[in-house]
Order: C-alpha cells, then structure tokens, then sequence
C-alpha cells in the first residue's frame, strides 16, 4: 500500500515535467498549463489521500490483532497524530509557497517595467530563474511528502515504544528537510529583491 503512495507522487512529478518544457517554449500557453498542472496535482492528490485512508483502515485492522488493546489505542492515536501534523505542516508549507509566489510575480512585473526604461536587470532575471526553480523544488518535495505514510511496525509488542519513536523520529526529519527546501525558496525571492533594488537604487543615484 505505502509503494502505491509513492507511485503516485512520483507519476505527478512525471506528468508535470514535459507540460513545464512545453510552457517554457510557449509563454503564451503558461495559462493552459498552470491549470492543467492543477487539475493533474488534484486528482493525484485525490488519490494519494484515498491510498492513505486505505492504509490507515489495514494499520486498524492490524492492531486489532495485538493482545494489549490498550496499546494498540495509544498506536492508533499516536498514528493519526503523526498523519494529521504532516498534514497541518505540509498545508502550511503550501501557503507559504503561494505567496512567495505572488511575490515573484510582482517583482517580474517590476522587473519588466525597470526593463522597458533601459535599465540592466539580468542580474535580477537570473535571479528569478534561480526562485522559480527553488519554488518549484520545493513544491515536489511538498508533494511527495503529502504522499508519504508512516507505518509503526507492531510485529513486536515487546518493542512497540521503540518504533513508534523511530516512526516519530522519521517524521520530525522529513519535516525539517522540507522546511528547509521552503526556507531555500524564500531566501531567493529576497535575493531577486535586493538585486531589484539595488538595480533601482543605482538608477535614482545617477
């Protein structure tokens, strides 16, 4: 069940990587492709959270069969627990991405207009590359670990506390790399705003 998850994560990346070329030729086509790419991130994550409620209903089941039922309670809440802060963490991680994306758009409008009067922004437009790709590394990475389940092996109840931490553990480190790729991403766009305003300032000096 948990490589079926990962399948699917990994298909969307798949799909989305010729539709982000074609776009790159096509800028007049980044409207068509903006809502593709929505429409193919929903439906696979439609999926992805049908695949984890499956997986969590066989983990019930499974812990059914432990003989300390109180145990097999505290797994259950401990599992759901962990499902719904990956869950609350990788939302957050959505909004900020949203809006850091808003902001580079502003600043490529800006960029645009310091252009058309002659001003020299390359070094901003490399800039903006370098954000978009941060933005979108960072968005995959969200993706997959939206996708991602965490399975506490009870075939040993003698060492249930154990792996419950490790399981805990694994997602405390899987969160924090994700922040980490987030945090990248909005440290570019402040890059590409200082360029910016450096670009500007330079000019109000002459």
């Amino acid at each position: 069940m948990y490589r079926k998850i990962a399948i699917l994560t990994c298909t969307f990346s798949l799909l989305a990587f010729p539709i982000k070329v074609f776009a790159a030729t096509c800028p007049t086509c980044q409207a068509a492709n903006t809502s593709l790419q929505n429409t193919l991130q929903n439906t696979l994550q439609n999926q992805i959270k049908d695949q984890r409620k499956v997986a969590l209903e066989e983990f019930r089941a499974r812990l059914t069969e432990l003989k300390d039922q109180r145990k097999a309670l505290i797994l259950q809440r401990i599992s759901e627990q962990i499902d719904d802060k990956n869950s609350r963490w990788m939302t957050h991680f959505e909004n900020v991405l949203t809006r850091l994306t808003a902001i580079l758009e502003k600043i490529k409008t800006r960029t645009d207009k310091a252009e058309a009067a002659g001003l020299d922004v390359s070094t901003v437009r490399t800039l903006i590359t370098e954000a978009e790709t941060a933005i979108q590394t960072a968005s995959d990475a969200i993706a997959a670990q939206e996708g991602k389940s965490y399975a506490i092996d009870i075939s040993d109840e003698t060492a249930l506390g154990v792996t419950a931490g490790e399981v805990i553990k694994e997602l405390r480190d899987d969160l924090t790399a994700v922040r980490e790729l987030v945090f990248d991403a909005r440290q570019a766009v402040v890059d590409v705003l200082k360029a910016l305003g450096l670009v500007l300032e330079n000019e109000e000096l002459e």
